[in-house]
């Protein structure tokens, strides 16, 4: 499986007029940018913002396109490697000559444009990694392309082994290749989440955290109990409200049911938050019906099948 780290930013002079980039959910880029046929559904997206680490996914469609989009040129050395200057004047700077631009020139040029489908499977690591680390995990490490080449394995033990087991399961079981890529295909993505979750208050009331019981209503989120990726639709059979807190590391499987006893089973290294470690051997805040407990069991297995 091949990796991609993709940057995204709001600088709309860097990139050639900005690109209409979802963190969690697609990422958008075009022809003018190198390896842009590289990519492929089923491969790792890594997405950070110059800066830090935002997040990871398995692509489940590149979809194509053809625009006109605008092009910034230096007028001096023609050169369109464009940057804009947040506190200096002029506003744009021009690292080929070395001098700030007032008015670049602009032009209009035609391109395929791709972009990726990976809502499905997004794992929120925002500030995990910080931009050198993640630059020294590519395979080209000087590279200064937005789409580069990342080491997969390296990348992963780099998260600590807090995140590694966890992380890794989730991109494996992700991951569905498809042979060419760029396929037109049913995407599975997290349409409806507002209804979800208002049909699991319905089930369990707006207070009531799976895990931890009694809980602000603000802080709940809908969480599935299987992989969203895999099933493709919203079973409030399978779905449970989860602190907010609770649910990143329910998914992430750090925080697991174990499906026979009902109680609730936190790994050891969260051991060092006493708020995570007082739930370990706990029972959940309510009784499961029986389809419930079958997707419970399936979390279980995807989780802790490492014996983590």
């Amino acid at each position: 499986m091949a990796a991609w780290l993709m940057i995204t930013t709001e600088d709309p002079i860097l990139l050639g007029a900005g690109y209409d980039d979802d963190t969690a959910r697609y990422y958008s880029w075009d022809n003018t940018v190198p390896l842009h046929a590289s990519p492929s559904v089923g491969d790792s997206i890594v997405l950070w913002d110059k800066n830090f680490l935002l997040g990871a996914s398995v692509i489940d469609e590149i979809a194509t396109g053809n625009v006109k989009k605008e092009r910034f040129r230096c007028p001096v050395c023609r050169k369109t490697k464009m940057q804009t200057r947040k506190k200096k004047q002029p506003p744009y700077w021009c690292p080929e000559c070395q001098r700030g631009v007032t008015d670049p020139s602009v032009e209009w040029i035609e391109v395929n444009t791709y972009r990726s489908n990976h809502e499905s499977s997004w794992i929120d690591l925002a500030g995990e990694l910080d931009g050198g680390a993640l630059r020294s995990l590519c395979y080209k490490p000087k590279s200064q392309h937005s789409i580069r080449e990342l080491d997969l394995s390296r990348f992963k033990i780099a998260l600590g082994k807090g995140l590694q087991h966890p992380v890794t399961r989730i991109l494996s079981s992700s991951s569905k290749q498809i042979p060419g890529g760029h396929k037109p295909r049913l995407v599975k993505v997290r349409r409806g989440q507002g209804a979800f979750k208002k049909r699991l208050i319905e089930l369990y009331g707006e207070t009531t955290c799976a895990l931890s019981g009694s809980a602000p209503k603000y802080v709940l989120d809908a969480a599935h109990l299987y992989s969203y990726a895999e099933v493709g639709e919203h079973d409030d059979l399978g779905g449970l409200l989860i602190r907010k807190d609770l649910h990143r590391l329910f998914d992430l499987g750090l925080i697991a049911v174990e499906p026979k006893s009902l109680k609730i089973n936190v790994a050891e290294s969260l051991y060092s938050y006493p708020i995570y470690q007082s739930l370990n051997d706990t029972k959940i805040a309510f009784e499961p019906n029986p389809k419930t407990k079958k997707w419970i069991k399936q979390h279980w297995e995807l989780h802790r099948r490492s014996g983590e």
